[in-house]
Parts: C-alpha cells; structure tokens; sequence
C-alpha cells in the first residue's frame, strides 16, 4: 500500500491572458512543476515560440 503524502493547492491572486485561474501544486513541499521537469515529464516555457514536445 502506497504511503499518504502531503499535497496542497495554492490559489494565486489573478488570471493569465486567457482569463484561467492561477494555482500552484505542491507535493510533499516541493512544486509539481519541478516534480515534471526532474522526472524529464515537462520542459520550462519562458514564452515566445513554443518548440515541438518530438524530439
């Protein structure tokens, strides 16, 4: 049986461009985000022209 891990969701002030709201989601303390990258699940975005997820 899997352990039970700390997760929570953090509601941010504001609404991107497309009017969504913002959040952040954290496992354990640390963010999924960096969770997806480390695990090579995700690449970083810092705007512009998005590249192809084919390599």
């Amino acid at each position: 049986m899997a352990s039970v891990r700390s997760v929570d969701l953090v509601i941010l002030p504001g609404r991107d461009k497309f009017n969504r709201g913002l959040a952040r989601l954290y496992v354990e303390r640390t963010d999924a985000a960096d969770i997806l990258l480390s695990e090579g699940l995700a690449r970083r975005y810092g705007g512009g022209r998005r590249s192809s997820w084919c390599y």
